[in-house]
């Protein structure tokens, strides 16, 4: 038996700027230390992290067994790393699930497309085609609740709200979506990752000395240089009073 971590950003999204896969990578030996052997990656690279998951089965890499989503289905342009994926047609979200198919994959991630029609033509595309579809919930309660209803597999991250009422719960008891709170990333309050930088020194875990080389976080309210010494994360963290994590990171 072993932890399945159900948003687990292991897949190197960076790979296609390099082309280079290494065949030891540090992620996944940490990932394998603290007990994880399925990993959910939902923000990944294309070819690279299915590629990784064939290398893994094949027993040429070392790591937690993979579901990834491939790049996500980004719906403006101008972001950093090429992910935009423009669906102004059914036609357009078929010809995606086209090619996952092709890739091996067997689920997608809608991201930001502006307009709830393009996200059902996403959830048509993919049903028709055997492909699940997770969304990311970008911390809008609203277009939570309209990814619920228009039947997407699974909402990723907590909807940002401070209570949760019978309507919300009825809705999900009866929907087959599924809800990955993402405790680390917690919309609509501080970051629980800053709860956990705030009560512990994570860089002392032998663990975590053996396996995690440097901080790559980009979430540290202090900014910090990449490659930075893993205690950096901690003292650019936020601190509060505690009981204000009652109302954020453990209430969710």
């Amino acid at each position: 038996p072993g932890l399945v971590n159900m948003h687990g950003h292991l897949e190197d999204c960076y790979y296609a700027a390099t082309g280079a896969m290494p065949q030891k990578q540090s992620a996944y030996y940490a990932a394998l230390a603290f007990g994880t052997t399925t990993n959910f990656d939902p923000y990944a690279s294309e070819v690279p992290s299915y590629t990784a998951s064939e290398m893994r089965n094949a027993g040429n890499l070392v790591g937690p067994r993979t579901i990834s989503v491939g790049s996500v289905l980004f719906g403006r342009p101008g972001k950093y790393d090429p992910v935009y994926e423009p669906i102004n047609s059914l036609a357009d979200a078929e010809k995606v699930m086209q090619r996952k198919k092709a890739l091996g994959g067997h689920l997608v991630k809608s991201y930001r497309q502006p307009m709830r029609s393009q996200r059902q033509q996403i959830i048509k595309a993919a049903r028709d085609a055997g492909i699940m579809v997770a969304v990311e919930g970008e911390s809008h309660f609203y277009n939570n609740i309209s990814a619920v209803l228009d039947g997407h597999n699974t909402v990723e991250h907590n909807l940002p709200v401070a209570t949760y009422y019978n309507d919300i719960l009825q809705l999900f008891t009866h929907s087959r979506t599924a809800s990955t709170p993402t405790l680390v990333v917690t919309f609509g309050e501080l970051l629980g990752e800053n709860y956990i930088y705030q009560h512990h020194r994570n860089w002392e875990d032998p663990r975590i000395d053996q396996f995690v080389p440097y901080m790559n976080s980009v979430y540290s309210p202090i900014g910090q240089r990449y490659a930075a010494p893993l205690f950096a994360r901690n003292i650019t963290s936020v601190h509060v009073a505690d009981e204000l994590w009652d109302i954020g990171f453990r209430s969710v």
